[in-house]
Parts: structure tokens; C-alpha cells; sequence
């Protein structure tokens, strides 16, 4: 049990955060200072447990055994949104989880995990390729809209601001899956929100905020971000990283550095060997035609 609850808090906890925002390096789950955790973690274990209760419904857990399966169960979510594991997708924290100011967006964060946690529990894999192949679009869209995205959501009541992140990030997603085309006004309708649209607005005063200082670091450092090979998505390297052969070991490749690349973990061990299992299956059909 204490093995999985150091490896659920380092996930989620792991470097601490400073204000404003001056690394890269960030905490999928924001702050760990006790109360905002105390309640972020209530929330996560309502979010993950198998039969969707709230926390006052738990049972007595008087010999740590249920205990134990929540936190493997967090674990497993965790570890698919970073980390070097082979299922990891390593999910960018400033893409993913942090306002365009560098603020960490609880809404947002509890909304991914919801989605990932209910792809695992209804063995949904075909939905983490489906992810990758259009993740690239997925975050670019993320990225240049992050103020309104943001917005919008915090324009709903504080209690429905997770749902309406997962609504944002579920229209986002099937958009990007079906060929629609991305735009905020499409977010807005889906939300029942297009009448705040446009009521929208910033207004920044004539000095730097430790939030407009942020976002200046937010910015630049994602412009400099080092992008995986295989989907073209952005890389956290500092949480999740694997190394891949370009031309694989099989086909003769070697250990140089000029064979070498730096990709998400699940576009090397999912999405990439899948494809070469597809292209070794065509090479096989068109030799048995041939014969």
C-alpha cells in the first residue's frame, strides 16, 4: 500500500509549484499543500472508484483492503497520463492541466482523468490509438485557445465546471476524430454557452501581474517544446520519455545516436509497433497473392 500511494503522489505532486510559473517542470495535479489536496484527492477517488459512488458512501475499510484497490486503481490512471511505463501517453502538463497563465486548472485535470479512467474501465484501447492519431491537432487547438477554453468553463457554476470540461474536451476530441472542423463557437454551443461568447474579455492592467509573467513563460516555453516524432504532439521529457529505434532492431537497425529518437512511451511500444505489425501482415498478403 505505501508503494502505491508514494508512486499516486509522485505522480501527481512531483516537483512543487512556484508562482509564477518559471520551469516547465510541473505537478500534473497542482499544489500539494494539505487542504487543496486533501479535497483534490476526494475527488479523484470518487472519480475512479468502480461502482461511482461519492466518498460519504465509501464503506468502512477496516483492514486497508479497499483501500489498497483505490489507490492501484489510481495508480493505473496515472501512469497512462505520464510516466515512462509503455502505456504512458505522457501528457504535457502546460497543455493539459494549466491555464494559459500558468495557473494549475483543476476542471481541466479532473475532466481528463474522468475520460482516461472510463476508457480503462470499459477496455476502450482502441481509444488510446484513436487519441494519438489525432492528438497533434487535439492540443494545437488547446494551445491557441486556452484563455476562452478556460473561461467558458469557469463561467459555469462552481459544481458543474468538471462536467462542462469533460463536455469541452469529449466535443474536442469526437471533432478531431470525425473531421469537423475546431472552433470555439462550436465549444460555446455544446457548452450552452454561446451567449457568453463574446461577453468574454481580458482586460490587463499597465503593469506585468505575476500571471501576465506566467504566460509570457507559458508561451515561450511551449514554442521551444521538444515535439514527439511519431504523433507530433508536445513532450514533457522531465516525466515521460522513451527511447526509440528509427529503423528497428529487427530490420537491422543499430544503437547509434543517429538511430536514436525521443518519443511519448505508447507511440513507441503501441502506436509504432502496431504499425510495423500492420506492415509485416501486408508484406504476408501480398506474398501469398504473388504465390
Amino acid at each position: 500500500m505505501q508503494s502505491s500511494a508514494q508512486t499516486v503522489h509522485r505522480a501527481l505532486f512531483a516537483p512543487e509549484i512556484d508562482n509564477p510559473v518559471k520551469t516547465i517542470d510541473l505537478p500534473i495535479a497542482g499544489s500539494s499543500s494539505t487542504g487543496q489536496a486533501l479535497q483534490l484527492l476526494i475527488a479523484l477517488a470518487e472519480i475512479v472508484d468502480g461502482d461511482r459512488r461519492s466518498v460519504d458512501k465509501f464503506d468502512d475499510d477496516m483492514d486497508g483492503s479497499q483501500t489498497l484497490l483505490l489507490l492501484k486503481s489510481l495508480e493505473r490512471v496515472f501512469l497512462r497520463m505520464v510516466g515512462n511505463q509503455t502505456s504512458s501517453l505522457g501528457l504535457h502538463p502546460l497543455v493539459w492541466f494549466y491555464t494559459a497563465q500558468g495557473r494549475h486548472y483543476e476542471p481541466l485535470f479532473l475532466a481528463i482523468t474522468s475520460i482516461i479512467s472510463e476508457k480503462l474501465r470499459n477496455n476502450q484501447s482502441e481509444w488510446f490509438h484513436s487519441f494519438t492519431s489525432h492528438r497533434a491537432n487535439i492540443e494545437t487547438f488547446l494551445v491557441e485557445n486556452k484563455v476562452v477554453i478556460t473561461l467558458l468553463i469557469s463561467a459555469l457554476g462552481s459544481k458543474s465546471r468538471v462536467n462542462g470540461a469533460k463536455s469541452a474536451l469529449t466535443t474536442i476530441f469526437e471533432a478531431s476524430q470525425s473531421g469537423q472542423e475546431l472552433s470555439i463557437n462550436l465549444l460555446a454551443d455544446k457548452m450552452g454557452l454561446q451567449s457568453r461568447l463574446y461577453s468574454i474579455q481580458q482586460k490587463p492592467g499597465v503593469n506585468f501581474s505575476d500571471e501576465a509573467r506566467s504566460s509570457a513563460f507559458v508561451r515561450e516555453s511551449l514554442r521551444a517544446a521538444l515535439k514527439c516524432p511519431i504523433c507530433k504532439s508536445f513532450m514533457d521529457t522531465t516525466k515521460s520519455a522513451s527511447y526509440d529505434h528509427i529503423i528497428r532492431k529487427e530490420d537491422g537497425g543499430n544503437g547509434g545516436t543517429d538511430n536514436c529518437q525521443i518519443t511519448h512511451p505508447f507511440c513507441n511500444s503501441g502506436v509504432k509497433e502496431r504499425e510495423n505489425l500492420r506492415a509485416v501482415a501486408t508484406v504476408g498478403e501480398l506474398s501469398s497473392q504473388q504465390e
